[in-house]
């Protein structure tokens, strides 16, 4: 009888730690670099087993049985999935902005064919979006962005516990805006994207204003020398003027990055407590 009991316990507490498990696997999928294909999937997987084995101690509750029903368990995994999932889209959200930034500088550079392989979407992104998200991601970690996302990770287990996952019309109005219509302002997904547009727009702004009295200017010189190639002189100064205005605006960039990071944040905890069961 007691052999008997603590196999099913040790069933129900392997069963909570999938769910843990799922969750977790699911920002990893998700989060820059991390969901990187760059990194092999079987340390991806082993990084988040690990990371589920620190936090499933920690937990206080627990789902009700669902072993039993293994409908009911498929369904509370994929939906631990989904959290995951839906969170490291709010994350990944934040770096779109320096991609949107990056390509409008490097198309007002002059560098729009000059395009690399991303290895994190495995697709072609200009090089100076690329700069951008390195250095913005290595602001991340220096600012302890991993952390706060890890820390908000394990503050979701807290007040939604594996497998009690709530739908609610508040939920539903959270995730897809409605019906506040779509704004930098507006609740859910509509009001992230458009976030990532402003301040993509703003982090860009600097030197495509530069690119863009340098283009002036050199219109003015084409007109007052004709003999002068200025067309071909064009493309060094514009490449030169856009490094020089992006290394003196780094300051500036890295102060729009954390507030966007911040706000990224409270996004995340605000998701969480949209889909909070109720006590």
């Amino acid at each position: 009888m007691i052999y008997t009991d603590l196999w099913y316990w040790g069933l129900e507490q392997f069963k909570s730690f999938l769910l843990v498990w799922m969750r977790i696997g699911g920002l990893f999928v998700m989060m820059p670099f991390f969901g990187s294909d760059a990194i092999p999937e079987r340390y991806r997987a082993m990084l988040s087993l690990a990371l589920a084995a620190v936090i499933f101690p920690t937990l206080r509750s627990f789902p009700a049985p669902v072993w039993d029903n293994l409908g009911f368990f498929l369904y509370a995994a994929l939906t631990e999935l989904a959290i995951g999932i839906v969170m490291g889209l709010v994350v990944l959200i934040l770096f779109g902005g320096l991609h949107f930034a990056g390509e409008q500088v490097g198309i007002h550079m002059g560098l729009s064919m000059a395009n690399i392989l991303d290895p994190m979407t495995e697709e072609q992104v200009s090089v100076i979006g690329q700069l951008l998200f390195f250095v913005a991601f290595m602001a991340f970690l220096a600012m302890n962005g991993h952390h706060e996302v890890l820390r908000i990770m394990r503050w979701s287990f807290d007040h939604i516990p594996p497998a009690a996952l709530v739908y609610r019309e508040e939920a539903v109005k959270m995730v897809s805006g409605w019906p506040d219509g779509i704004g930098p302002d507006a609740p859910g997904v509509t009001g992230f994207l458009p976030r990532m547009f402003i301040h993509g727009i703003i982090l860009s702004a600097p030197p495509m204003l530069a690119i863009l009295f340098v283009t002036v200017a050199m219109g003015f010189m084409a007109r007052a020398a004709p003999e002068m190639n200025v067309f071909i002189l064009g493309f060094a100064v514009r490449i030169l003027i856009g490094f020089w205005i992006l290394w003196i605006s780094m300051d500036a960039m890295a102060a729009v990055f954390s507030d966007y990071l911040q706000r990224m944040l409270e996004d995340l905890r605000t998701l969480v407590t949209f889909f909070m069961p109720d006590v």
